[in-house]
């Protein structure tokens, strides 16, 4: 188990055991009101506390897997303790095999997009796979009910190169990350290879010829997360 994950239960031990304790108090002076009145809300918060921490510290990390998808396509999931709890997803798409087509968000230049989530915009288009990619605005999650966008909600890209199908609907000055697909499914990174048909671009760059270049970046903030270095 990790040690975020020995934190956690043993704050849900915690806000159990105060649980009890409040609820054995509150039993014994059960036909005082006043303190009765003034036990409920600690009561009440411990209980949401106990849940909550409950709810995120009892699930397992998922186990390994290796599958294959569909006819040249391919699934791994990595699940890694060190240097933390790490679970990473990677897709292996064969280039070569017959009948493949790819699809990035429609759009047209000028015109905000209608917010999707992943497994939506999965069914809209009626694809086999789909992956989250891109930034856009605006955007923030303050709280888990103060967030924006939701779906349906107008919102654009905010930089590099974006096209679907032939059509580019967003393109700026900084086009260095950005995935390139051509119609014959010719991919390429940072440069076009011919006309833009499929565009998508990314935060930045993690791996160039095999060499990891994150720790080189200067990143606009410090917090953990997947693009921030291993070590």
């Amino acid at each position: 188990m990790s040690t975020e994950g020995i934190i956690v239960n043993t704050g849900a031990l915690v806000a159990t055991v105060i649980l009890a304790l409040l609820l054995v108090a509150l039993w014994r002076f059960r036909r005082r009101r006043v303190v009765a009145v003034v036990l409920t809300i600690p009561v009440l918060l411990s209980g949401v506390t106990a849940a909550v921490c409950f709810w995120y510290g009892h699930r397992p990390l998922p186990s390994p897997v290796y599958e294959q998808l569909f006819p040249g396509v391919e699934y791994v999931r990595q699940v890694r303790a060190n240097p933390r709890a790490l679970v990473i997803h990677i897709v292996t798409i064969d280039l070569t095999t017959p009948g493949l087509e790819f699809l990035v968000t429609p759009g047209m230049p000028g015109e905000d997009l209608p917010a999707r989530t992943v497994s939506e915009f999965l069914d809209e288009f009626d694809l086999q796979l789909a992956i989250n990619g891109g930034f856009f605005d605006p955007w923030w999650d303050r709280t888990p009910w103060d967030y924006y966008p939701h779906p349906g909600d107008p919102a654009h890209p905010i930089s590099g190169v974006y096209a679907s199908r032939g059509t580019i609907y967003w393109q700026d000055e900084l086009t260095r990350d950005v995935l390139y697909i051509s119609s014959d499914h010719q991919v390429s990174f940072g440069v076009s290879s011919g006309d833009i048909f499929d565009a998508i671009t990314g935060y930045q760059f993690l791996l160039v010829n095999g060499v990891n270049i994150i720790e080189a970046i200067d990143l606009p903030d410090t917090a953990l997360h997947p693009r921030q270095p291993s070590a």
